[in-house]
């Protein structure tokens, strides 16, 4: 039984297809599978009659994001099997079908979609997709007449059965369409009311994947790479911070899979994110850890920082292949090609040392300690905490206001300092001091006015992105270079096109970022 359900009928699904809603909408019902579907009653009560037309094998398999950026945008994909072809299909999430491709290979990417289905591309964007539901079964396909023998509405019914990950499956709820034609709006109503008649169902407007997906214990929004942490003012300090280590924890298991299966970049960049949050964190709340698991924290944070920094490395310059083609214009994007294999053989082989790094012992015993650090930290009294450190059975308001105010200090400290004749390296500095302001602002935005909060939020991540926009392109010329001088000196070393269209790349990379010099001063000012 369909844990929702009400009597026999799980809800009424009204999807609007760019139609009227009182005349010409079509209607799918969502049915509890043992319930009783009957459409040749449903047509005799509203004066009409049925005509089963055929039965056909169907199948329908999801594909989403680990983290719901297409459920987050409104949209599904799905590979729709039937009449023994297969297609990709493109729709809203209230049903509304936006485009559909025959299916010639596996879609993973979002540059495997259509180009002109650019708002799914964009929502995609360096993500994989993954099928998180298998829906297959028959359809059976009615019309419904009426005295004349003129077809006022087509109606399907579906079942069958779900398939998730796992390796059972179970009964799918039933699924009735019924479809209006256009002129006989009338009849398809009496229809539809003979349907709510006999199955009691009241109607309800909700999408019919995100209810699949629920009835398969699937959440189709998948697993946020956002952090949301809620912090009460008056927690311990040593209480507050604790909960939030140990969100960057659960990060760390629920990416770990993905990034040990290269299964895309992002699993690897949000593993990242949450140690150099960590490491952030207590070396601005130092204060609040015991001195000797500060070290060993700290410690095991550091090589964990260190182990993953290769891999990541070599995925932002494979991401960054599209940027460098736009850069050097159409002629010279088949000269890059040379570089793009070897960053991906690169980064191949970085990667398998990344995982026999998180083999060693080391790793898991590390986890296990901070675990047990976590758990004993989260169980400790005020009286507790006060005996470990005082300022760790503080009100988490009170420390957070102070460790944000001395950060803010530090960066308006260190970008007022700036001048137009400032040496690179102090922007450098200010990049790193403007990250960790950041993340102390993210971590304790619960307890600050939100609106000011994000205000403060938008215009730091300003400043960052051209603090970041100057770093990153210094770094990547130095970095273009040494690849050009490893490619030069392999077995197979790439033609003369490709070591030219390297030195443009550079050449635009310097003027990129003398670009971001120029801009920083405006930026500073809007920020200060």
């Amino acid at each position: 039984m369909i844990p929702w359900a009400r009597g026999n009928i799980a809800l009424a699904l009204l999807e609007l297809e760019g139609m009227n809603q009182a005349q010409s909408a079509s209607l799918t019902l969502l049915v509890d599978a043992a319930a009783a579907v009957d459409v040749a009653a449903w047509a005799s009560a509203s004066g009409l009659r049925c005509r089963a037309e055929s039965t056909d094998p169907c199948a329908d398999a999801y594909l989403e994001t680990f983290d719901g950026r297409l459920y987050e945008a409104g949209f599904s994909l799905s590979i729709a099997h039937a009449n023994k072809q297969r297609r990709l299909e493109w729709r809203r999430l209230d049903g509304q079908l936006l485009g559909f491709t025959p299916l010639r290979k596996a879609s993973k990417w979002a540059s495997d979609l259509p180009a002109a289905w650019d708002a799914a591309r964009s929502a995609i964007a360096m993500r994989a997709l993954n099928q998180t539901l298998r829906w297959h079964g028959d359809i059976t396909r009615f019309r419904i007449l009426d005295k004349r023998d003129k077809t006022v509405a087509a109606l399907t019914v579906r079942q069958g059965e779900l398939e998730t990950a796992g390796p059972t499956s179970l009964e799918a709820p039933t699924v009735v369409t019924l479809e209006p034609l256009k002129g006989f709006e009338s009849a398809a109503e009496d229809v539809r009311q003979a349907i709510f008649d006999a199955l009691g169902a009241p109607m309800v407007s909700v999408s019919l994947v995100p209810e699949l997906h629920a009835h398969a214990g699937v959440d189709v929004a998948g697993v946020s790479s956002k952090f949301a942490a809620r912090l009460a003012p008056e927690t311990p300090a040593g209480n507050a911070l604790a909960s939030l280590l140990q969100l960057m924890r659960e990060t760390l298991s629920v990416n770990e899979a993905g990034l040990r299966a290269d299964i895309d970049s992002e699993f690897l960049h949000d593993f990242r994110v949450a140690v150099r949050r960590s490491r952030s964190l207590i070396a601005r709340m130092k204060s609040l850890i015991d001195p000797d698991a500060l070290e060993h924290l700290r410690a095991g944070l550091s090589w964990l920082g260190g182990a993953t920094g290769p891999v990541r490395d070599l995925d932002v310059y494979l991401l960054n292949i599209p940027r460098y083609q736009h850069l050097l214009g159409i002629q010279d994007q088949t000269s890059l090609e040379p570089l793009r294999v070897h960053l991906m053989r690169a980064q191949r082989r970085a990667h398998r040392t990344l995982v026999r790094e998180l083999d060693r012992e080391r790793y898991g015993e590390f986890l296990d300690w901070w675990d047990d650090l976590l758990e004993r930290t989260l169980a400790m009294t005020q009286l507790d905490l006060a005996a470990m450190s005082p300022p760790a059975a503080l009100p988490i308001r009170e420390v957070a206001s102070t460790a944000l105010a001395k950060q803010w200090k530090r960066v308006r400290k260190g970008g007022r300092a700036i001048k137009a004749n400032t040496r690179a390296e102090a922007l450098h500095e200010l990049r790193i001091e403007c990250k960790k302001l950041r993340y102390l602002l993210e971590a304790f935005r619960s307890l600050y006015d939100d609106a000011a909060m994000a205000k403060l939020v938008k215009s730091l991540k300003r400043l960052q992105d051209n603090l970041g926009d100057f770093q990153d392109l210094e770094i990547q010329q130095e970095r273009v270079r040494q690849f050009a001088e490893e490619m030069q000196a392999g077995r197979n070393p790439p033609p003369l096109s490709t070591f030219l269209a390297m030195g443009r790349l550079i050449e635009q990379l310097r003027l990129g970022q003398q670009q971001a010099r120029e801009r920083f001063a405006q930026t500073w000012r809007v920020f200060d």
